[in-house]
């Protein structure tokens, strides 16, 4: 659902840690008025976004395969941010560029220094073009460059700790947190999504794939993707867990169906999708793909822990900053241009959830996790604000401008462990310290 910007309950009082970024003792704990939306002042902004509109990550011989018929050909190399996408992305900036200035973090009259707004993209061209974008559309004609890691070869460990050897999962460790996500069996959970793989099946032509062939002439039965069940999948070195089988293979289909839509291709699926019960039924299966693989805590957590420590970081928390690169100091805005997985990792992390109106992705393209600090100008008491900004799928398809009065969609996120103050959910800066390091592992960090 959406959110009217920054209203808050007038005149409630609570008992809570309301302490600047220096200081979050529990022992400090104050009595306060939950402040008025005109009493409070932006500090501060980071915004760990996905990428914008892709193509397809890699065309394997198995999605031909489990298709009745041929996939579209995409005008970019594989995984690619593709035109179109950059301007979605584009639009996006803008309208944060918009409220930053709006708001006063941001000069509406002069380019903001270097320090002021920084952009750290992953290494993938969508990631680093996605990153460019949105500090080209924050500051337009201000010349404001994105960094990245210098090599581009190697994984980013902010973004991929286990792919860059930081940490690693315990293989029965992983599985055991998986099948406590899915309810104890993943048997049970192909049964549970048989509709939607049924339906899966139908968009595919599936019957009449040339895997489906192979199978009948062998004597098996082959009527849905259910009849592939569902395993994990570990990598020798506990870089990364996979969801294989009909729901793993699912995701996939289901979300190049999504990127196809809002690439704005004719016969998207091939024509076969024709309401939003039928968006809503597939996208299912990809975002419990996304929560089993990169939502479940102890994932999340190994993975994301980088990220939550940056964030941490940014926000002034008191452990020493090493994060893979130098914050600059006097920083106003922070774009992390990253992925959904990242998105995931940091809900799951924190406990996380949220629904989003008109969007069955549960992390869409471009969409992102933006996090506020807020000083009160009276009691100078700081506060976190969360929330998730998206463009809905038919702002996506009609490239819809972004303005202040015609915004992306928000939800305003509760965060366990906070206070959660008012209708956006407000967390006492020191509390929010406490949660975010408790969401980190160890031997996780960089």
């Amino acid at each position: 659902m959406s959110v009217k910007p920054y209203t808050f309950l007038f005149s409630a009082v609570i008992t809570s840690l309301f302490l600047p970024a220096s200081s979050f003792a529990a022992s400090d704990a104050v009595t306060t008025v939950i402040p008025a939306p005109q009493d409070l002042q932006l500090q501060q902004a980071v915004i760990l976004s996905r990428h914008g509109v892709r193509s397809p990550t890699r065309q394997t011989k198995e999605m031909k395969d489990l298709a009745g018929q041929d996939w579209p050909k995409w005008p970019v190399k594989p995984g690619y941010l593709t035109p179109r996408g950059q301007q979605l992305v584009s639009l996006m900036g803008t309208y944060y560029g918009d409220y930053f200035k709006k708001e006063g973090l941001l000069s509406s009259e002069q380019c903001p220094g270097d320090s002021e707004v920084f952009g750290w993209g992953d290494t993938d061209q969508r990631t680093r073009l996605t990153t460019q974008t949105l500090l080209s559309a924050i500051a337009p004609h201000c010349h404001v460059m994105a960094k990245n890691q210098a090599d581009l070869k190697k994984p980013d460990p902010v973004f991929h700790p286990l792919k860059a050897g930081i940490c690693t999962l315990d293989k029965a460790t992983a599985i055991k947190a998986i099948d406590k996500e899915a309810g104890g069996s993943l048997d049970a959970l192909d049964q549970t999504y048989a509709p939607q793989l049924k339906l899966m099946s139908q968009v595919l032509n599936y019957p009449q794939s040339s895997y489906c062939q192979q199978m009948k002439q062998t004597g098996q039965t082959c009527s849905a993707v259910i009849d592939i069940p569902s395993s994990i999948k570990m990598k020798k070195k506990g870089t990364e867990a996979t969801l294989e089988g009909g729901i793993g293979m699912s995701s996939t289909f289901a979300e190049n169906f999504l990127l196809e839509d809002a690439q704005g291709m004719q016969d998207v699926a091939w024509g076969r999708i024709k309401d939003q019960k039928t968006w809503q039924a597939l996208l299912e299966l990809h975002n419990l793909q996304f929560r089993l693989m990169s939502g479940t805590p102890y994932i999340a957590k190994s993975n994301g822990t980088p990220v939550l420590q940056v964030i941490d970081n940014a926000f002034g928390a008191a452990a020493p900053a090493s994060s893979g690169f130098s914050l600059p100091s006097g920083n106003k805005v922070l774009i992390l241009g990253g992925h959904d997985t990242n998105i995931e990792n940091v809900a799951g992390a924190l406990g996380l959830d949220w629904t989003l109106t008109d969007q069955p992705d549960h992390t869409p393209p471009a969409g992102a996790l933006m996090f506020e600090r807020w000083q009160d100008k009276t009691t100078h008491q700081q506060y976190i604000s969360l929330r998730m900004v998206y463009q809905t799928q038919d702002q996506m398809r009609t490239q819809h401008k972004l303005t202040l009065k015609h915004p992306p969609m928000t939800v305003a996120l509760s965060i366990p462990g906070c206070e959660n103050i008012g209708d956006n959910k407000l967390c006492a800066i020191g509390t929010f310290h406490q949660v975010i390091e408790k969401a980190q592992l160890p031997q996780c960090k960089i």
